[in-house]
């Protein structure tokens, strides 16, 4: 019996109807395909923590009942002893988006020879071949082998058999948490791991095991739920140092997916800087030009100054810009490479920016507020930017000051890897015993 959502939006509990008259009626590949939309057309537009623990919290008890589904297909499947093997799932393995990115630069740091074996697996479309570009060198590198499975309902029953008569020891599936509950009551919850790349959600009740990396490796507890938390870091090698403009730092820019920028507080924030500094103009990007955004900026008197960009290159296009404005409820990649490169970049608060992991230590590396980089309000946030762009000497200090922080907290790979491996490794070697003594 699945029992429906409460207190939910109506675009929740229709997709929820949709997807249990699926699972009733043995639709199998129909129920995936309604979750995957249901990720791309409601879970993703809103990217906010609360938005996404409303619409994971409502459809938990989905996945629970098509986990018992596939523990019901499995019956006879042979287990084998359990070893120091661990397999990320992601949900597209032929693509590099930024959690790919992120993957890699956490797993070219993993040795070709350590007794514990990687795998990654994701979905993909027909064929061998692997798209991902960055997993397809981890592989050539000996340092991951690589597992395509069919988007399907028999794809996930292909990779579940695979997982289980090769003796993985942990399921550890990255980022979009699709079929969580799932792999959950299929495998146990000694067996599986949830690494976030955005919230820290206290959804799926079963899952034990919760990993992110907004901060040192600690433990992070509320009443809910128990999350590890590991070092996060930057590429070097993605960092192109900013070289600022000789006059004017009026140039502002955002490089970011409109879901996020359609939010209204940024939207408030950029036309308040706009209107109180007539000279200055706003970049914005994402796949298409959206409405909502634009109308915004025309209501507030400031659409003449702001510029669809589409989708960039952010190296490129950071060069061509002087102050790099993150998003309000969830902080990006390519604002924290800017913010490396010593290109100024205002971030808010419990947006989970890096750079509030280290927020106490804002006031020994700038000369600034804190509050002008990391802001708790609107006020302080245009604050931030206009006194930017009206002094050259504050402008020339952020620079350098952004510099010296992110050398000291956001450019270690190799502990960001040590971190995230052991509390993995820690998962692992519990499942192990565990088995061995149930066996």
């Amino acid at each position: 019996m699945i029992s429906g959502p409460k207190a939910v939006s109506a675009q929740i509990e229709n997709a929820f109807r949709s997807m249990a008259a699926a699972l009733k009626s043995c639709e199998y590949d129909r129920y995936l395909r309604l979750e995957s939309q249901f990720y791309l057309g409601v879970v993703k537009p809103v990217e906010t923590e609360a938005h996404h623990e409303q619409c994971y919290a409502a459809l938990d008890p989905l996945g629970e009942f098509y986990g018992d589904i596939l523990k019901s297909a499995l019956s006879s499947v042979r287990v084998a002893k359990r070893v120091c093997r661990l397999c990320y799932l992601l949900p597209n393995i032929d693509n590099d988006l930024a959690h790919v990115e992120f993957l890699y630069n956490v797993l070219k740091n993993h040795d070709p020879d350590s007794d514990l074996a990687v795998t990654v697996a994701g979905y993909g479309s027909n064929g061998a071949s692997i798209g991902s570009r960055y997993l397809s060198r981890l592989a050539a590198e000996r340092r991951v082998s690589l597992i395509k499975i069919s988007d399907s309902h028999q794809g996930r029953l292909q990779f579940l058999r695979f997982f289980c008569e090769q003796g993985f020891s942990q399921l550890v599936v990255f980022s979009v948490p699709l079929q969580l509950s799932g792999w959950v009551r299929v495998l146990g919850p000694d067996l599986v791991t949830w690494v976030t790349t955005k919230f820290e959600l206290a959804s799926f009740h079963a899952l034990k095991s919760r990993v992110s990396f907004f901060g040192p490796s600690v433990v992070q507890t509320d009443t809910q739920s128990i999350w590890r938390r590991s070092c996060a870091a930057i590429s070097p090698a993605s960092i192109v140092e900013h070289r600022p403009a000789t006059t004017g730092h009026a140039r502002l820019v955002t490089i970011n997916r409109t879901e996020k920028i359609r939010h209204p507080v940024f939207l408030e924030s950029v036309s308040r800087i706009l209107r109180q500094e007539p000279d200055a103009s706003f970049s914005w990007t994402g796949r298409a030009h959206d409405a909502e955004i634009q109308s915004y900026f025309e209501r507030s008197g400031v659409a003449d100054r702001c510029r669809f960009i589409g989708w960039v290159d952010p190296v490129k296009t950071l060069a061509e810009h002087d102050i790099f404005l993150d998003t309000f409820a969830l902080s990006g990649m390519v604002a924290t490479q800017s913010f490396c490169s010593g290109m100024p970049t205002v971030f808010f608060r419990d947006s989970r920016a890096w750079v509030q992991i280290y927020e106490t230590s804002l006031q020994e590396y700038f000369e600034c507020s804190p509050r002008h980089v990391l802001a708790a309000s609107i006020d302080d946030y245009v604050s931030g930017v206009l006194v930017l762009i009206r002094n050259p000497s504050v402008y020339a200090q952020r620079c350098a000051d952004q510099r010296r922080f992110a050398k000291r907290f956001f450019l270690d790979e190799k502990l960001m890897y040590e971190t995230h491996m052991s509390i993995l490794r820690e998962a692992v070697d519990k499942a192990i015993e565990r088995g061995n003594s149930s066996g």
